[in-house]
């Protein structure tokens, strides 16, 4: 038997696919980000940050993104 275990949506051509478990998603950031010109407080502060994100999964309509985060937490224009 040979398995594998793949991150998505679960439609992958000629192959089975069972369910494991949801993911959680979060920003995190460096500790030197609370202090500063402009120190993290709530997600409104990150407008005057560089965000950077995850890119691998971005053909996967099931993966989260920055804007997805940001979208759920009130701040679709940040």
């Amino acid at each position: 038997m040979d398995v594998g275990i793949l991150y998505g949506d679960g439609r992958w051509p000629d192959l089975k696919s069972t369910f494991l478990l949801r993911d959680a998603f979060f920003p995190v950031c460096s500790p030197a980000l609370l202090e500063g010109m402009h120190p993290l407080r709530g997600p409104e502060d990150l407008k005057h940050h560089t965000l950077i994100h995850d890119r691998s999964m971005a053909s996967e309509s099931a993966f989260p993104t920055r804007r997805t985060w940001l979208q759920a937490a009130s701040f679709p224009e940040i």
